[in-house]
């Protein structure tokens, strides 16, 4: 056990440390181009899926470009127009879009760019039937075809096709034909490597080797110890022993030719565009020059894969992209959190482009649907078989029988209906909607799983195929309960006691926020001015009020009275006249008086009683004219 387990090691690290070039030549395999889409749950838990061929995401246009050696045959270039006949037939009655690019490669690569196979058909055959001369570059050929079929963005990798005719016979590489400035003695003259030829003085004769995986890997491994500087083919002439470097007596494992360049890098670039995913094939072009120098169709078989390919055959692959006896098998979806039933099977429907088939259950069989009108071998198009999970069954599936080939030019769909019946009644919201799986989102899938098990467009069975896994979501709202709506009263009160002014004006039903219904009128009070309104009239209803109107009361003017005679003034009496003074005695020693002053008094006394009486009657005027 332990001599096996060493054995098993060592195979495992031989294959892990060796060189990736030995793992060049295998057969290109690419992924048959399908989806699946799920719309999400509607009201009723159900959801529509529908699984397409090919996918739904991608468009249905198609490239194609051809890479031709200079000397490919008039008998291929009738079939390479041939084929591109019969698909300008499909496309034109299918409404697909075919595009054609034309490389031709002699020391470089002359390029036609896409022209549209259904409206530039003349322009293609031209550019295919084109005459071109001088030397054989196939890495640049390939670098050119490689190159269209990039910048062609809008279009799928899975709908691009590189078509490579060639007798492999190449002995320059890169977009400027570069050579390698080697040269060997023969019969004492030089012989430079920058023609076919310098296979044979490199391995001794123009066989092919052994297993090209192991030189393509020699090669590279030399090439990255080389300083030797190349020279562009058309310089050759100026070759001279100074300007070469001599590699007599090395062995072939030492040193590349320009030859071995050649093949090399038109390997690395015909690998690096199948790993574009690209559809490459390789077509071996039977030249003269084939039987001399083995080694070039050899090499083209090497890249082929050792198949052998035709335009027939790339017909069918660029036409087909499944051949009848593909099967589809679909488990609806189910675990403990959830399950999905298929439901209302008999409205299934298969669409072909744009014709829908609808299911018709086939006698005898209540659980398969027939699609399409049934052949002389009473065959139909398409069947579908449901079966339900039981105690025979431990799954819930539907099986898809395709019985006619499945063309890229056209997308085939299958549509049928799935219903949640376990939805959760807690509020809130469950899953996440994908409708084509490509965010790898888990839970609440449509499907357990979905595999495709395919037939080619060759009959051959291929390894069986996942569809992608969409998911999809719901929610679960609380119970409804109905709001509470409150309803308000406002009221406009005269605001008097003991007497009514104006009946009250009552506004009932108002809600929260409306706005505030004025008073209808105008508020009158005889005797009164109104001045509003206690309290202030809010702008909004927000609660029950009660606004009672605010009066002042006008003053009222008073009748004036008749004004009376003022009375008249008495007359004073006169005054009499003073006892006329007795002669003053002469005094003795006093001083003399002043003069008497009774009549001073008695002047001034007058004067200030006819003022006041003048006062008093000047009062009585201005109040009567103010009455």
């Amino acid at each position: 056990m332990k001599k096996i387990f060493a054995i098993l090691m060592i195979v495992m690290m031989v294959v892990c440390f060796m060189p990736t070039a030995a793992f060049g030549a295998t057969a290109q395999e690419w992924k048959v181009s399908k989806s699946k889409g799920a719309t999400n749950l509607d009201s009723n838990y159900e959801s529509q899926v529908t699984l397409s061929l090919p996918s739904a995401e991608e468009q249905l246009t198609t490239d194609i470009v051809f890479v031709l050696d200079k000397s490919t045959s008039a008998d291929l270039e009738d079939e390479a127009l041939d084929m591109l006949t019969e698909l300008k037939k499909q496309a034109e009655s299918t409404g697909a879009k075919v595009k054609v690019g034309v490389v031709i490669f002699n020391k470089v690569a002359n390029v036609t760019e896409f022209k549209d196979l259904a409206t530039e058909y003349d322009d293609i055959m031209t550019a295919i039937k084109q005459n071109i001369e001088s030397g054989t570059n196939t890495h640049a050929g390939l670098l050119a075809g490689k190159a269209m079929l990039d910048g062609d963005t809008a279009v799928d990798a899975n709908h691009k096709y590189l078509i490579f005719v060639s007798d492999g016979i190449t002995y320059m590489y890169d977009e400027d034909a570069k050579i390698v400035p080697y040269y060997w003695l023969n019969d004492g003259q030089p012989y430079y490597s920058c023609d076919p030829y310098s296979w044979q003085f490199q391995y001794g004769d123009n066989n092919p080797p052994s297993n090209w995986d192991t030189l393509i890997g020699q090669i590279g491994e030399t090439l990255e110890k080389e300083t030797i500087i190349p020279i562009l083919y058309d310089d050759k002439a100026q070759l001279t022993q100074e300007k070469a470097v001599s590699v007599e007596g090395q062995k072939a494992e030492e040193y590349t030719t320009s030859v071995g360049r050649a093949l090399y890098y038109t390997f690395k670039t015909y690998a690096a565009t199948q790993e574009s995913g690209y559809h490459c094939y390789a077509m071996t072009a039977d030249t003269n020059k084939g039987s001399n120098y083995k080694w070039g169709p050899s090499f083209m078989n090497f890249l082929a894969d050792g198949q052998t390919v035709n335009f027939e055959r790339i017909q069918n692959e660029i036409l087909y992209l499944l051949d009848a006896g593909s099967v589809v098998e679909d488990e609806i979806g189910k675990t403990e959190e959830y399950n999905f039933d298929l439901v209302r099977p008999e409205t299934m429907t298969i669409k072909v482009g744009e014709k829908e088939y609808r299911a018709t259950a086939k006698e005898g069989d209540g659980n398969t649907f027939t699609f399409g009108e049934e052949n002389e071998n009473g065959q139909f198009p398409y069947e579908v078989s449901y079966f339900p999970e039981n105690a025979n069954n431990p799954k819930e599936y539907l099986r898809w029988q395709i019985n006619v080939p499945v063309s890229n030019l056209e997308r085939t769909s299958l549509t049928y209906t799935v219903k949640l019946t376990n939805p959760k009644t807690e509020a809130g919201t469950y899953g996440q909607y994908d409708r084509d799986g490509s965010k790898g989102y888990a839970g609440l899938y449509t499907n357990n799983q979905a595999i495709l098990y395919p037939v080619d467009s060759n009959g051959i069975q291929g390894a069986a195929e996942a569809f992608s896994k969409p998911t999809v979501s719901y929610t679960v709202n609380p119970p409804y309960i109905p709001p509470v709506i409150n309803y308000y009263t406002v009221i406009y009160n005269d605001g008097v006691e003991g007497e009514i002014v104006f009946p009250d004006q009552i506004n009932r039903g108002l809600t929260y926020w409306t706005l505030t219904p004025g008073f209808a009128g105008i508020p009158e009070r005889s005797g009164y001015e109104f001045m509003g309104w206690t309290p202030a009239v809010a702008e909004r209803v927000t609660a029950d009020a009660y606004y009672k109107a605010l009066w002042e009361k006008y003053e009222e003017p008073t009748e004036p009275t008749e004004p009376t005679e003022p009375e008249k003034p008495t007359k004073p009496d006169k005054p009499t006249k003073p006892d006329k003074p007795a002669k003053p005695a002469k005094p003795d020693t006093e001083v003399p008086k002043t003069g008497d002053t009774s009549v001073d008094n008695m002047i001034i006394n007058l004067f200030l009683l006819t003022s006041s009486a003048l006062a008093a009657a000047l009062l009585w005027y201005r109040k009567y004219a103010r009455k």
